[in-house]
């Protein structure tokens, strides 16, 4: 109940105020460092994607095909035999990427070896290792 006439605030209004405002703040920084894990794993999706569809591509063409990681640039290639490339991924921004190239052999689609690829952003990582004989991939 406010006497009239009376200016100014009360310290219980201050106070809630003050409240709200590191609520809000607390889940901004809650939401942001999500934002890194999600970008992380998004792109460690999409990498496995383009190794399917390169084993498919093998499969279909019985060609060999190849997935080349540039570090420096942040960005993978994939090729066929002939050295035709098939599609250029830039990956996001502060990733990075580490591990061996793929060469993926027709007819079956096996890879050579098994290979693990990491991506590696702001301290998390994620491992996406390539089987030969099953033509399994496993993300970790």
């Amino acid at each position: 109940m406010r006497l009239t006439g009376s200016k100014g605030i009360t310290l219980i209004e201050i106070t809630v105020v003050v409240a709200i405002i590191m609520i809000m703040s607390a889940s901004v920084i809650v939401s942001f460092s999500q934002v890194d894990r999600r970008s992380l794993d998004t792109e460690a999706r999409r990498l496995i994607s383009d190794v399917y569809l390169a084993k498919k591509m093998a499969m279909n063409t019985h060609e060999g095909y190849y997935i080349i990681f540039d570090q420096a640039n942040r960005t993978y290639r994939l090729f066929n035999s002939t050295a035709f490339l098939h599609k250029l991924v830039k990956l996001r921004s502060n990733i990075i990427v580490s591990g061996n190239n793929l060469s993926i052999h027709s007819p079956r689609g096996n890879t050579s070896g098994i290979s693990t690829i990491t991506l590696r952003l702001s301290g998390r990582q994620r491992n996406i290792e390539v089987h030969n004989a099953s033509g399994y991939l496993d993300l970790n």
